[in-house]
């Protein structure tokens, strides 16, 4: 596994990184510090960095001067085009920006969330352990990923796993089963729906990565998506709340323009409002597990 850490040299920077380690560890991950200064270089920010890397066992320091978004960008492309990609960047948030207007927030963290083409995780506190893990999934292949990156986390943590659904009160497909939209998990699963057998792959994903089942808890939950997903974040004290960075329409009778409101805000609310560790997710499958877990072994 391969992880960048970016950092200012602030605290909620190294606060992040040391988080990152508790994945990094268990996974014998190779971490890379890349240390990003706005204003002139100066010593004293190496030498913070430099100190920070020692903490986290980073196997190099890099140190860029200007625009964060654009240099962790190109770190990641650069990276990719090596053919030594990163499975997981990795940022803190300071979490005093507002948000203004319909959701949008001009911090790093979530416009990399938006432009980044790679799994991100934003820390904008840290959590002392990795033992439970919140996956927020919907009925598509896009939902799969998350299955397989809480899965993924789970079987190197030895952690616990809620795997959460919402059925919103508003039908996203026109021929969607209004009676659906009540249904727990388990009526779900037994109704064979589109969801309850979305529900029963990541549940297959999470036996194949050898999560006891006592470990793995479907949920379904019905009303707005985010205040759901915020509601049963806070509900069990979460470490970590892994969603989806642009889900798709699942298919072409969907209601596209509701689907897109709804979605393009979801994970920037997440972010700005679940006050924990958020586990972006950009596509990934079983090979991406697998790479990570082998080395691990």
């Amino acid at each position: 596994m391969r992880i960048l850490i970016a950092s200012d040299g602030s605290d909620q920077a190294s606060d992040a990184a040391h988080f990152a380690t508790l994945i990094a560890q268990p996974a014998a991950a190779e971490i890379i510090l890349l240390g990003v200064q706005t204003g002139r270089r100066d010593s004293d920010f190496e030498r913070r960095l430099d100190a920070l890397a020692q903490e986290i066992g980073a196997l190099e320091l890099r140190i860029r001067e200007g625009n964060p978004v654009q240099q962790i960008t190109a770190e990641v492309d650069a990276a990719r085009n090596l053919g030594l990609p990163y499975h997981l960047v990795v940022v803190g948030a300071r979490g005093r920006r507002r948000i203004i207007g319909p959701f949008r927030l001009g911090s790093t963290s979530l416009k990399l969330s938006r432009q980044l083409e790679t799994s991100l995780l934003i820390v904008p506190k840290a959590r002392p352990q990795l033992k439970t893990i919140l996956v927020c999934t919907g009925a598509g292949e896009p939902g799969l990923s998350n299955g397989w990156a809480g899965a993924t986390l789970a079987a190197l943590m030895g952690g616990r796993v809620r795997v959460l659904h919402v059925m919103s009160q508003i039908p996203l497909v026109l021929h969607a089963k209004y009676g659906d939209l009540t249904a727990d998990a388990q009526n779900l699963i037994d109704s064979g729906s589109r969801e309850g057998n979305h529900l029963l792959r990541i549940l297959a994903i999470m036996a194949q990565l050898n999560i006891p089942p006592e470990r793995v808890e479907p949920l379904i939950r019905n009303g707005l998506v985010i205040d759901e997903i915020l509601r049963e974040a806070r509900r069990d004290d979460y470490d970590l709340v892994v969603l989806g960075a642009h889900p798709q329409v699942p298919d072409a009778k969907s209601n596209p323009g509701l689907r897109a409101l709804l979605q393009e805000n979801i994970a920037a609310q997440v972010i700005v409002r679940a006050r924990r560790p958020v586990l972006v997710i950009w596509s990934v499958d079983q090979s991406w597990s697998e790479s990570i877990l082998r080395r691990a072994m």
